[in-house]
């Protein structure tokens, strides 16, 4: 959890601003190694999501989505539709009276101690991973991202988007996704 730290290098934070994350960070640190996963997953909330100084140090409202754009995008719209679509749900298997939402909040009360616990993980292959070379994605003449692969792990990269890549890149995210389950 570098937060801060990334958010400095990327020119986000001010010297102060990193600061403020990383006592952050570090007490989100501090409560998961006393295995206080409730408190630290609401510390890490208040980081994020609910502390007015994420908003007044980056003059990002919507951090955890994007860095590229404050507001929703354009195709924000577009995606809800198509995912309310009965041929859609049916297809990924949602009931059409489940609604959608970007987060969901039941689904993370159960989920928030993995969340917390998953950069712990140990992977066997974890050793071949850090040494591994990374790929250049191309797509004809365009240059799409970066890849790793390692055995059953592949790690990739889009260039331009953020956490909501398939709203920011869907036509990488597509080409990615089809990669995946085709090869």
């Amino acid at each position: 959890m570098n937060f801060g730290n990334h958010l400095h290098e990327i020119g986000l934070l001010d010297l102060n601003g990193k600061v403020r994350f990383n006592l952050y960070e570090e007490k989100i640190r501090s409560l998961i190694k006393n295995n206080q996963l409730t408190t630290a997953v609401e510390v890490l909330d208040e980081l994020l999501f609910n502390s007015p100084s994420i908003s007044n140090l980056t003059g990002i409202k919507r951090y955890f989505f994007s860095y590229l754009d404050n507001q929703n995008p354009d195709n924000w719209d577009t995606l809800v539709e198509w995912i309310q679509r009965p041929d859609i749900r049916a297809a990924i298997h949602v009931s059409y009276d489940t609604p959608f939402k970007i987060v969901n909040e039941t689904i993370f009360q159960y989920l928030q101690h993995e969340f917390m616990n998953s950069e712990a993980d140990k992977w066997e292959g974890g050793e071949e991973f850090k040494n591994a070379s990374r790929s250049v994605w191309w797509s004809s003449d365009e240059l799409v991202g970066y890849f790793t692969k390692v055995r059953n792990l592949s790690v990739v990269l889009i260039r331009n988007a953020g956490h909501a890549s398939g709203i920011e890149q869907p036509k990488w995210v597509l080409e990615m996704i089809t990669q995946f389950t085709h090869n």
